[in-house]
């Protein structure tokens, strides 16, 4: 999962961050000192792995407090430590657990001498935690247990006069502390480094010479790099030898001017990444945010010099993050305020510093001004293009607004039409120049209406069909067009396998499982969403079945590019011995060219040819009944309007047999073609679905190469439940879209089981944000989409996707990877029998169970044809073995598939 560079959070009264922790959720949890008039606050502020706020908590400690240190724990819990102070030079340290929701654990205070204040915290590989204290002006080291209480300390007289700087540990526990030598000439060493065993006793101790002049500011920490020890002074950054503290490298970083670091982490390749801040002595200013990144040689690979947003800033705390990109925070003051900053950087040290935000509203006079009860326009994408060719996508909130960050000075903005309805034509696009770095620049987006047209619009979600349950289906209805949708009516229809419960709205029984719902009028812009409960029966038969709903606008106005030549629908059943399919022409204009048609049985193309149709005429093709699934796909005329429907209308039937034998599992494997906005299909198997998240493309496509046609939209499901144990109120969903094959700007037709915000980053990864869920707990929940291919992908392109998932804070799941390969998805005929390998069955004949033996190649399913041409499926076999228990006594061809063909043929005799 890759991000792009961002600026994350600005926020005002706030110092640091002390510390960047990065969370079990990917997201990362900063430890800030809240400095008012009165008092200072220890401040825990919460991101996701976008970088938005989920919580900001001021802990609620007597007295004023600072933060100091923090870690996540291997429980996944967070502790906290600072100091605390009820009256001036007089502190106690102060040590807290705290769940990842805000939620103190346990907290606990230490009082040592006049002043306590920590200077390093780690967690032992036992669960215990070590402090390193400042306490009555020495060194000392406190280990409590689990549970923060304390279990011994060990003083250092020594360390008089030096300034605890930093704690790391050993993988034996042994402690590494830094300190610094304050207030003496310059002529001094002022850094020392200590390693401690876990009985408390010096194993080594150090002083490194400095090579700057002194500064009050200074700093110091240790980062543990496998057996060698980085340590960070001022300009420099020396390796260690972790057994007797020997320095045999020291990297001097170089920078212009004045300078000091203030972090660096190690990485794999035996270097680190550094931040630090450059200042001016004579003003005792700080200039400008310092970034690097050095390989293990001491090498710059490269460096950042940002412009701080005022003159008094600082660069305090930088971690890495799980997505291959790290963050750091900072401080600084203008006008009399302090700000905190985290910044989000690339792998090549980009880092966006800069903001766009603004509002999107409906011009309803057309002045180009947002006037007042100009209503705000709601979920509409907002694209960001920047000078070396990237795409950014956001969308607007409740309240139309928009906000991204960028990296480049200069981009242009263009608010995205969802139909030809409306036009921004006051600002088609906007170019933006940021001229500093932490700029904002603002710019709304007035939208006009093209002409008077309405658009009522429906959408069904809905997670897989759970047996013998009542089953909750959100529908949608709304109107993105520009007037009022007068008295819409809405059609549903359900699979005969399914049964109508009740609906939050009246629905109106019609009969053969159709109802309909009177929606009334739905204003522009306005969504009215209601579910309906519905219950697939209660039989095992049904395991492994797709059921279908559909939803339908009834006699809608067509306002839009009128469309006055035929409009294809194609609809099949199972009636009695047969399949039949019925393709239609529904409008008043007969066909002037013949248009083709494909017949499909299971995967197997078995029939293609052409039809024409006169005005509001249909034709019907009759197929026996075998226990196949039969697909038929007919062409539209060329030219249909995508808001009208695909370029393909096609229908599916599963389980037409006369015994309980037949193919499960292929319905989705095609697309469903129920494009335009008046019209929605969703089929889902019946199953008990997986505690974890999982992410499913429709269509599935064809083999386990998940082949599908290029140019074929693919409509992404997700589905997660909340196994919290509570309520969950907080999700977030990331959705690592294939930017590079997919058109991530073509996202449509969101819908999702709880309300939520989305943004979309130049990687393609698409961020659901959803606070406030009231999601109970083992609740689930879905979101799905539409987006288009890349245009004509070539044969043979993988495209992959996969989503995480965290509720609650909680340590982030991650979907199975979906996958699809553009080629061809069907079979155009059979391979000749007589060229097949002879299957070995038994026993013959046969009374209930069977074995097959395909030899190498794993069976996936079975054909079997008896004597007078009917064909039985047994879809899928497992284990080599099915029943035959069903069929009627008689012989059978058998030819047995892989996923791919046919591997194998043979005879069996049923008694």
């Amino acid at each position: 999962m890759q991000l792009g560079a961002q600026t994350w959070l600005v926020q005002e009264d706030l110092s640091g961050p002390a510390a960047i922790c990065v969370t079990p959720d990917q997201g990362s949890l900063l430890l800030h000192t809240r400095t008012t008039s009165l008092v200072r606050q220890l401040t825990l502020t919460k991101l996701d792995a976008t970088g938005r706020v989920q919580w900001q908590k001021v802990m609620n400690v007597p007295g004023s407090t600072i933060g100091q240190a923090m870690l996540i724990t291997r429980d996944g819990h967070a502790i906290v430590a600072g100091s605390r102070s009820q009256q001036p030079n007089n502190s106690d340290a102060i040590l807290m657990k705290v769940r990842l929701n805000g939620d103190i654990i346990w907290e606990r205070t230490f009082n040592f001498g006049v002043t306590d204040e920590v200077g390093g915290l780690s967690e032992q590989s036992n669960g215990e935690f070590v402090l390193a204290l400042q306490s009555a002006s020495q060194l000392r080291l406190l280990r409590t247990d689990q549970d923060g209480f304390e279990l011994g300390t060990t003083a250092f007289p020594s360390t008089a006069g030096l300034t605890v700087s930093g704690l790391s540990l050993l993988p034996d526990d042994s402690r590494i502390v830094t300190l610094l030598r304050s207030g003496l000439p310059i002529s001094v060493p002022e850094v020392q480094a200590m390693r401690i065993d876990p009985g408390g006793n010096i194993v080594w101790r150090d002083t490194l010479p400095h090579y700057t002049a002194y500064n009050s500011t200074d700093i110091a920490r240790t980062k543990v790099q496998g057996s060698d020890l980085l340590l960070m002074h001022r300009d420099s950054v020396y390796r260690l030898n972790a057994n007797t503290g020997q320095v045999f490298q020291r990297m001097n970083i170089l920078v212009p001017g004045n300078f000091f670091l203030t972090d660096l982490q190690p990485v794999d390749d035996g270097g680190f990444l550094a931040c630090g801040t450059t200042y001016s002595v004579q003003n005792q200013l700080f200039n400008q945010i310092w970034v690097g990144r050095i390989n293990a040689a001491g090498v710059k690979i490269w460096q950042r010099l940002l412009a701080a947003p005022s003159l008094q800033h600082a660069t305090w705390a930088m971690t890495t993050m799980p997505q291959g990109v790290w963050m750091l925070g900072g401080n600084y003051l203008k006008n009399g305020k302090y700000y905190s900053y985290t910044l989000r950087c690339s792998n090549d040290g980009s880092i966006a510093s800069n903001r766009l935000e603004g509002r999107l509203f409906w011009d309803i006079n057309d002045n180009c001004i947002a006037d007042a009860n100009e209503p705000s326009l709601s979920n509409w994408l907002v694209n960001v293009s920047l000078p070396d060719g990237r795409l950014l996508v956001t969308s607007t909130d409740a309240l139309g607004n928009y906000s991204l960050e960028t990296d480049a000075p200069q981009c242009t903005a263009q608010p995205v039409m969802p139909f030809e309805t409306w036009a921004s034509d006051c600002i088609p696009t906007a170019n933006i120049t940021f001229d500093t770095t932490f700029e904002t620049k603002k710019q709304d987006f007035p939208i006009h209406s093209t002409t008077d047209c309405s658009l009522p619009r429906v959408g069904i979600g809905l997670d897989y069909w759970q047996p013998c349950i009542e089953n909750t289906v959100s529908i949608r209805c709304d109107n993105p067009g520009t007037v009022v949708a007068e008295d819409v009516r809405l059609m549903i229809t359900l699979d005969s396998l399914l049964m109508f419960e009740s609906a939050t709205l009246p629905v109106q029984t019609l009969g053969n499982n159709r109802f309909s719902v009177d929606i009334g009028d739905i204003n522009p812009l306005q969504s009215i969403e209601f579910q309906a409960f519905i219950r697939p029966l209660c039989d095992p038969a049904l395991s492994t079945r797709t059921l279908c709903i559909s939803a339908e606008i009834e006699t809608p106005d067509e306002c839009l590019t009128p469309w006055n030549q035929p409009l294809i629908r194609a609809t099949g059943r199972c009636d009695g011995d047969s399949v039949r399919f019925t393709v239609e022409n529904t409008r008043s204009a007969a066909m002037t060219e013949t248009l083709g048609f494909i017949i499909i049985e299971d995967n197997i193309m078995c029939r293609a040819g052409n039809f024409q149709l006169d005005a509001l005429s249909d034709t019907t093709f009759v197929i026996p009944r075998n226990g196949a699934t039969w697909r038929i796909e007919d062409r539209q005329p060329n030219g249909l309007p995508l808001w009208l429907g695909d370029a393909i209308t096609a229908d599916a039937v599963e389980g037409c047999s006369d015994i309980p034998l037949f193919s499960t599992g292929l319905v989705n494997d095609f697309s469903l073609y129920d494009g335009g906005i008046f019209r929605e299909k969703e089929c889902r198997e019946v199953r008990f679905p997986f505690h974890e998240p999982e992410k499913i493309g429709y269509p599935e496509g064809r083999t386990n190469e998940h082949l599908i046609e290029k140019n074929t939209d693919i409509e992404y499901a997700i589905h997660f439940q909340n196994l919290t144990g509570d309520t969950a109120q907080t999700i977030v969903i990331l959705d690592t879209l294939d930017h590079e094959r997919l058109n991530i700007n073509s996202i449509r037709e969101m819908m999702c089981s709880l309300p939520y915000e989305m943004s979309l980053s130049d990687q393609g990864v698409l961020s659901i944000r959803i606070h406030n869920a009231a999601l109970p707990d083992s609740a689930r929940g879905w979101i799905r989409f539409r987006i288009s291919q890349q245009p004509d992908l070539p044969d043979g392109t993988i495209i992959l996707n996969r989503a995480a998932v965290t509720i609650q804070f909680d340590t982030i799941q991650y979907s199975q990877t979906t996958l699809h390969r553009i080629g061809q998805p069907l079979f155009a005929g059979v391979i000749q029998p007589q060229t097949l390998p002879e299957l070995r069955i038994w026993p013959q004949p046969a009374f209930d169970e069977v074995m097959v033996n395909g030899g190498e190649t794993s069976i996936e399913f079975l054909l079997l044809t008896d004597v007078i041409g009917r064909r039985f499926v047994r879809y899928p076999i497992q284990d080599n073995t099915f029943s035959v228990q069903q069929l009627p006594a008689g012989w059978y061809s058998i030819q047995a598939w892989s996923k791919t063909a046919i591997i194998g043929i043979g005879k069996l005799l049923k008694h």
